[in-house]
């Protein structure tokens, strides 16, 4: 009888074992992929994430192994079957999110230099209206001011989409267009008046 228990007990101890390696092996993938095309790990994501810059791309990768490590040691620490699935679980959840934060930053990122780009042009343009000197640094002032809100509104941490982010940019871009706009408009006003 006791020979029957021990190879039950081996047994369990064989499928545990081997559940964990399978877990563990599902986590190293998950954050390094596993040599196809389809599935290039999440790290290698982060870093093909073109808007992010060297140290955003360092942050993002310690989270995703961190992520990784942390299930590595709770499989590990796990006595059942259901219990290292969970903690497999987690972790992949946990490491696909280090992506997640990343793929919001590039977003963010990418947002605030397209925003920057339409404010340098916006204020190229009004530069061409040949406003007095004090109505045009008024307007390159109201078009900083728009741009630097707006990309405080974009890194805040209730930015939390990349809609969010990108409707944020359009909204100001809009705003930054009707600046310039407006002080065409006043400009053209003030000639006339000028000619009368």
């Amino acid at each position: 009888m006791d020979a029957v228990k021990d190879n039950a007990g081996k047994a369990d101890a064989d499928t545990i074992s081997k559940a964990k390696a399978d877990a563990i092996k599902e986590l190293d993938n998950e954050l390094n992929g596993n040599g196809t095309a389809g599935n290039p790990g999440v790290a290698k994501q982060i870093d093909g994430l073109t808007s992010l810059t060297p140290a955003e791309k360092a942050k993002f990768k310690d989270q995703a192994q961190k992520a990784h490590d942390e299930a590595v040691a709770n499989v590990n620490g796990s006595a059942t079957v259901p219990d290292i699935n969970a903690k497999k679980n987690e972790g992949i959840t946990n490491i696909d999110q280090a992506l997640t934060d990343a793929q919001l930053q590039a977003a963010k990122n990418t947002a605030k230099k397209e925003l920057d780009d339409h404010a340098n042009s916006a204020i190229d343009e009004a530069k061409k209206e040949g406003l007095k000197p004090e109505d045009e640094n008024k307007v390159i002032d109201d078009i900083n001011n728009h741009a630097k809100d707006a990309k405080d509104k974009i890194d805040s941490p209730t930015t939390d989409t990349a809609d969010k982010a990108n409707g944020i940019k359009d909204d100001t871009n809009k705003a930054i267009d009707q600046i310039v706009t407006d002080s065409k408009a006043a400009k053209d006003k003030a000639d006339l008046a000028a000619a009368k």
